[in-house]
């Protein structure tokens, strides 16, 4: 089938903000934005054919409500996921420390005021089931330097599969690292919270995190704690409140088509059945259950609140450059940053 684009609205300040719509023959459908190259809806067939797919990612029905979004409902995020400390960074042989918009107290959060959420991006190819979507971060936009360059493509499958690759090249060094910020509910985006969602993650250890939740550089195992996730994970009735950056057991650079090796993360729904199984070749995984959600007004009129969804934030080492002793994010001219996630969604047996 093929993608279809259509007005979707307009920002405050006029723009048009495209929906582009992807279908897979069997029934698997992704609505995807211009604006923040966001993930607006996904509908997942359900496990008896007579009934109607389910919308299994939280959102909004409006632009104004994207651009008023205080969790980030979707987007993709960057040049930097998550906190940089104190809104600074040195680069190597950098006389003084590179300063980026502080809108998270005196850190920067998610790339800063703007970052690549702010804006609307361009429709670079449409295609059966796909669409690129690109965008031009100007040098000193949030303060970070460089011209970068950065595409995302979606693309769904008819195994219930959506895929996002990423890329972008800089002319000038800076940290790079992008993740899409999705709420996943299994049970529908308007159901409540995730308390009956079970959680499996392939991670031995996580990133230490002070109470202000920025890296402390060390780097824990999770054994006999309640951060393990291993095995048969966990019930989240049973400890919901995870904003924990863990460090995935396989190799950075692993096939996301590899489907014989295990999986970064899986979570069932236990009502349902319904499972997500989330591969890819990044690092690290930022597990995330939505615990600063207030009371946030979403699609077709619903009230999303505390812990109405989850997120597999797969990404770079956090605050790289502030922190020597992890892998380094920075992109440097004539490099290439890729990325490569898969969300799959079935049913357990």
């Amino acid at each position: 089938m093929v993608a279809v684009s259509e007005l979707f609205g307009r920002t405050s300040d006029g723009r048009e903000v495209q929906k582009i719509v992807l279908r897979s023959p069997g029934g698997f459908e992704a609505h995807v934005l211009t604006y923040g190259a966001a993930l607006q809806s996904l509908y997942c067939p359900s496990r008896n054919p007579c009934d109607p797919p389910t919308d299994v990612v939280l959102g909004y029905d409006t632009v104004q409500g994207y651009e008023s979004c205080p969790c980030y409902f979707g987007f993709v995020v960057g040049r930097q996921p998550g906190r940089v400390k104190d809104a600074q960074f040195s680069l190597p042989g950098g006389d003084q420390p590179v300063s980026v918009t502080r809108n998270h107290g005196r850190h920067s959060l998610h790339g800063g005021e703007r970052g690549l959420t702010r804006a609307v991006w361009n429709i670079d190819n449409l295609g059966e089931d796909s669409v690129t979507l690109s965008l031009l971060s100007k040098d000193g936009e949030d303060g970070y330097p460089g011209n970068l360059r950065v595409t995302v493509t979606y693309t769904v499958s008819n195994d219930n599969s959506l895929r996002l690759n990423y890329s972008a090249e800089c002319d000038r060094p800076c940290p790079v690292s992008l993740t899409n910020h999705a709420y996943f509910n299994l049970s529908g985006h308007s159901s409540g919270d995730v308390s009956n969602h079970r959680v499996q993650l392939a991670s031995s250890r996580l990133i230490e995190l002070d109470a202000e939740l920025l890296p402390t550089g060390r780097v824990l195992p999770v054994d006999g704690t309640p951060s393990d996730l291993r095995g048969a994970g966990r019930k989240l009735s049973d400890g919901i409140n995870f904003d924990h950056i863990y460090v995935l057991d396989s190799a950075s650079g692993q096939s996301v088509d590899d489907e014989s090796a295990p999986a970064a993360g899986v979570a069932e729904e236990l009502s349902s059945g319904r499972r997500l199984s989330c591969r890819t070749d990044q690092p690290v995984l930022v597990f995330y259950t939505g615990y600063y959600i207030d009371s946030v007004p979403g699609k077709g009129g619903c009230q999303y609140s505390r812990h109405a969804g989850l997120c597999f934030e797969t990404q770079l080492y956090p605050d790289s450059l502030n922190h020597p002793e992890f892998p380094s994010s920075l992109l440097t001219p004539g490099s290439k940053y890729s990325q490569a996630t898969v969300f799959k969604f079935d049913y357990a047996p």
